[in-house]
Protein backbone atom coordinates (compact mmCIF):
# COMPACT_ATOMS: atom_id res chain seq x y z
CA UNK A 1 0.00 0.00 0.00
CA UNK A 2 1.60 3.52 -0.91
CA UNK A 3 1.96 6.03 1.62
CA UNK A 4 -1.45 7.57 3.11
CA UNK A 5 -3.57 5.20 1.19
CA UNK A 6 -6.62 3.63 3.28
CA UNK A 7 -8.21 0.15 2.77
CA UNK A 8 -11.57 -0.79 4.23
CA UNK A 9 -12.08 -4.58 4.48
CA UNK A 10 -16.03 -5.53 5.38
CA UNK A 11 -15.91 -9.13 3.49
CA UNK A 12 -13.58 -11.76 2.97
CA UNK A 13 -10.03 -11.23 1.55
CA UNK A 14 -7.49 -13.57 0.32
CA UNK A 15 -3.68 -11.83 -0.41
CA UNK A 16 -0.98 -14.40 -2.05
CA UNK A 17 2.27 -13.54 -0.53
CA UNK A 18 2.39 -10.01 1.50
CA UNK A 19 1.10 -6.80 2.43
CA UNK A 20 3.27 -4.09 2.59
CA UNK A 21 1.92 -0.89 4.38
CA UNK A 22 3.89 2.23 3.74
CA UNK A 23 3.89 5.43 5.42
CA UNK A 24 0.52 6.77 6.84
CA UNK A 25 -1.59 4.21 5.26
CA UNK A 26 -4.01 2.10 7.20
CA UNK A 27 -6.37 -0.80 6.65
CA UNK A 28 -9.54 -1.00 8.72
CA UNK A 29 -11.34 -4.86 9.25
CA UNK A 30 -14.65 -5.25 10.29
CA UNK A 31 -18.03 -6.70 9.55
CA UNK A 32 -17.11 -10.32 10.66
CA UNK A 33 -14.49 -10.42 7.44
CA UNK A 34 -11.90 -12.39 7.33
CA UNK A 35 -8.35 -11.94 5.72
CA UNK A 36 -6.16 -14.17 4.89
CA UNK A 37 -2.12 -13.65 4.12
CA UNK A 38 -0.26 -15.80 2.52
CA UNK A 39 3.06 -14.84 3.98
CA UNK A 40 3.78 -11.35 5.59
CA UNK A 41 2.33 -8.79 6.64
CA UNK A 42 4.73 -5.65 7.12
CA UNK A 43 3.55 -2.67 8.91
CA UNK A 44 6.24 0.36 8.28
CA UNK A 45 6.78 3.69 10.03
CA UNK A 46 3.03 5.63 10.86
CA UNK A 47 0.58 2.91 9.58
CA UNK A 48 -2.20 1.40 11.37
CA UNK A 49 -4.27 -1.55 11.38
CA UNK A 50 -7.80 -2.00 13.31
CA UNK A 51 -9.26 -5.67 13.43
CA UNK A 52 -13.49 -4.99 14.62
CA UNK A 53 -16.73 -6.71 14.77
CA UNK A 54 -16.09 -10.36 14.66
CA UNK A 55 -13.29 -10.00 11.96
CA UNK A 56 -10.38 -12.64 12.00
CA UNK A 57 -6.92 -11.93 10.50
CA UNK A 58 -4.77 -14.97 9.49
CA UNK A 59 -1.34 -14.05 8.14
CA UNK A 60 0.77 -17.45 7.46
CA UNK A 61 4.36 -16.20 8.29
CA UNK A 62 5.18 -13.09 9.66
CA UNK A 63 3.53 -10.27 11.14
CA UNK A 64 6.10 -6.79 10.98
CA UNK A 65 5.53 -3.60 13.09
CA UNK A 66 8.12 -0.90 12.94
CA UNK A 67 8.45 2.12 14.76
CA UNK A 68 5.57 4.64 15.23
CA UNK A 69 3.26 1.87 13.83
CA UNK A 70 -0.16 0.59 15.87
CA UNK A 71 -2.01 -2.49 15.79
CA UNK A 72 -5.79 -2.12 17.16
CA UNK A 73 -7.94 -5.31 18.21
CA UNK A 74 -11.75 -3.96 19.17
CA UNK A 75 -14.53 -6.21 19.96
CA UNK A 76 -16.18 -9.39 20.37
CA UNK A 77 -14.59 -12.18 18.55
CA UNK A 78 -12.23 -10.61 16.74
CA UNK A 79 -9.11 -13.32 16.29
CA UNK A 80 -5.47 -12.63 14.63
CA UNK A 81 -3.44 -15.53 14.15
CA UNK A 82 0.17 -15.43 13.48
CA UNK A 83 3.15 -17.68 13.25
CA UNK A 84 6.07 -14.99 14.16
CA UNK A 85 5.99 -11.27 15.13
CA UNK A 86 8.28 -8.55 15.51
CA UNK A 87 6.86 -5.38 17.17
CA UNK A 88 8.08 -2.23 18.02
CA UNK A 89 5.22 -0.30 17.70
CA UNK A 90 1.89 -0.46 19.50
CA UNK A 91 -0.55 -3.37 19.89
CA UNK A 92 -4.06 -2.41 21.70
CA UNK A 93 -6.91 -4.19 22.73
CA UNK A 94 -10.39 -3.18 23.69
CA UNK A 95 -12.46 -6.00 24.13
CA UNK A 96 -15.96 -6.14 23.76
CA UNK A 97 -18.78 -6.37 26.42
CA UNK A 98 -18.16 -10.31 26.65
CA UNK A 99 -14.56 -9.40 27.19
CA UNK A 100 -13.69 -11.75 24.19
CA UNK A 101 -11.54 -10.84 21.30
CA UNK A 102 -7.67 -12.94 21.06
CA UNK A 103 -4.24 -12.45 19.92
CA UNK A 104 -2.77 -15.73 18.97
CA UNK A 105 0.85 -16.51 18.03
CA UNK A 106 0.97 -20.26 16.72
CA UNK A 107 3.51 -21.95 14.93
CA UNK A 108 2.77 -24.28 12.00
Amino acid sequence: MRTDAMLDVTADLTIGNQLVMQSDASVTQSSGSDVSIGKYLNMLSGTHYSVSDHASLSIGTQLYMGHNTKFTVKGDGTSIGVQDLTIYGEVEFVLGPSGTGTFDVYSC
